[in-house]
């Protein structure tokens, strides 16, 4: 026996899709419109399916916040930071709680008189302190040696010819002799030198892989730039290497002391050595001409520390003999700049939080005292509650909304407790979530029919008027079908009528 959809019972139920019935996807909303509304003899005679589909968005939009049920939620474990980003579907919150350990949840209350405002960086004078083009690396130019300045770099290992592969030994001097020239890593004529030579490692050619890099603190900054020059070196023929790799970025780690000894895919690219993780800016060019490069607003307002790190290699492909200056190959980079990305002499301002935010943070409120309402201690605490605002004569915690960072900020005593989001969304997010209730079907078709013949010219306003009016009793009905009102449930509630409320 065949159900719906020309599913068999079997594939329903494990499918997991369960309810799906209910819903229509757009897309099928949009290919109906275009067939039952759209053609030759019908009111609207033509109309683009670009037109439709913009409409059918707006429409699943509008419809979303007070029609459809489409509220969505989200459980978190509160982090130390007492913050909650606000999901990216995010227009309007429902309802936001915490879980108990009955599973029981607690409505968090929202708090109006605090906020998390932008806060303006001072002298001790109290005047305003003004962004400026200030380097965050120190001797970026490299005007300063490696040893005289915050750099640190990898160690710099020996490399020999003479490596083992197997059981076989290559120490012939005239086909694989040890070179005289050693890596360095150095600085040469006011510019970061790295030089690598090649050489025969089980049974591999290869050259090491290194890094420089040094700390900084960007905990002021929400955006920031970065840039420098460097010279990526040519390839050669004889032997046959590649061109030089130079990765200059931005990282949450530091760079690392380990070099790659060898490489068994020579035309792999990337070396043995985690990349920066937040911003990386590469010359693999191997033009030998010194070109500047830069990346711009890469976001820093989730760090206080970063690194900036160069790594630099060369890929060989063949190990050649002899000891001259054609068995090594020398990268530069200059002039490394990490830079406040605005324009400066605006106001500086602390990107991350706020004195006002940090003390609602920090304070554990006074109302999560409730017991000495019942414990016999009343009598210590008489007139204290007297004129008490009852927003906030609650036990279970307050937040408040910053939409200009997009976080929710909770007080300190929801620290560590399961919080619920329980949030209106647009309905316009990823293609399985732009689906209608087959309830409100009808108010998809009506309020298309009306957008596009409201667009149209000539288009006589009684008919245009016409459709405005069948929108909204289709709108009507919809939310009618989908209010759910049950009554059982309304006189359940009802028997609870004779008890008094106190205002």
């Amino acid at each position: 026996m065949g159900l719906l959809e020309n599913k068999t019972q079997k594939e329903y139920y494990e499918s997991r899709d369960y309810g799906g019935y209910q819903f229509v996807t757009l897309e099928d909303i949009i290919n109906q419109f275009m067939v039952v509304y759209v053609g030759e003899d019908k009111l609207i005679s033509k109309a683009r399916k670009t037109d439709v589909q913009f409409h059918s968005q707006r429409a699943l939009q509008e419809l979303s916040f007070d029609t459809f049920k489409s509220v969505k939620s989200q459980e978190i474990v509160l982090p130390p930071s007492l913050t909650m980003p606000l999901p990216h579907d995010y227009v309007n919150y429902v309802k936001l709680t915490w879980v108990d350990s009955s599973g029981i949840e607690h409505i968090i209350y929202p708090v109006s008189k605090t906020s998390n405002p932008l806060k303006l960086d001072q002298e001790e004078d109290g005047s305003y302190i003004f962004q400026a083009d200030e380097n965050l690396v120190i001797n970026g130019d490299f005007e300063e040696t490696l040893q005289d300045s915050p750099w640190t770099f990898s160690t710099v290992r020996s490399n020999h010819r003479g490596g083992g592969f197997g059981s076989l030994h290559y120490t012939d001097p005239t086909n694989y002799p040890f070179t005289t020239i050693p890596d360095k890593i150095e600085v040469v004529n006011g510019k970061l030198s790295i030089t690598t030579n090649n050489f025969y490692y089980k049974g591999a050619v290869a050259s090491r892989a290194y890094a420089c890099w040094q700390e900084i603190d960007v905990s002021d900054y929400n955006t920031v730039a970065l840039s420098a020059r460097a010279t990526s070196a040519a390839a050669g023929a004889t032997p046959i290497h590649g061109n030089g790799i130079i990765k200059l970025g931005l990282s949450t780690i530091p760079g690392s002391n380990f070099t790659n000894p060898y490489n068994t895919v020579n035309s792999n690219h990337q070396i043995n050595v985690t990349d920066p993780d937040v911003a990386v800016i590469t010359w693999d060019d191997g033009n030998a001409t010194e070109t500047e490069k830069e990346l711009l607003n890469i976001n820093v307002r989730q760090y206080d520390k970063l690194y900036v790190v160069v790594q630099m290699r060369t890929i060989w492909t063949q190990l050649g003999g002899g000891t001259g200056t054609e068995y090594f190959q020398t990268n530069t980079i200059d002039d490394i700049v990490v830079e406040f990305d605005g324009d400066a002499g605006s106001l500086k301002v602390d990107p991350k939080s706020s004195t006002t935010r940090d003390r609602f943070k920090s304070v554990q409120p006074v109302d999560l005292e409730p017991d000495k309402y019942d414990d016999g201690t009343y009598d210590l605490i008489i007139g204290n509650k007297y004129g008490i605002d009852p927003q906030f004569a609650q036990v279970n915690g307050s937040f408040f909304i910053d939409d200009l960072r997009g976080n929710i900020h909770f007080g300190s005593n929801i620290a560590n407790k399961t919080v619920i989001l329980k949030y209106i969304s647009d309905g316009v997010g990823k293609d399985d979530e732009m689906q209608v209730h087959k309830f409100a079907e009808e108010a998809m078709y009506k309020y298309i029919s009306h957008a596009i013949l409201s667009g149209k010219k000539n288009i006589p306003e009684y008919i245009v008027n016409r459709f405005k009016r069948e929108k909204f009793a289709a709108i009507r009905n919809a939310k009618l079908r989908l209010s759910n009102i049950k009554l059982e449930e309304i006189t359940q509630i009802l028997r609870g009528k004779s008890k008094w409320i106190k205002h």
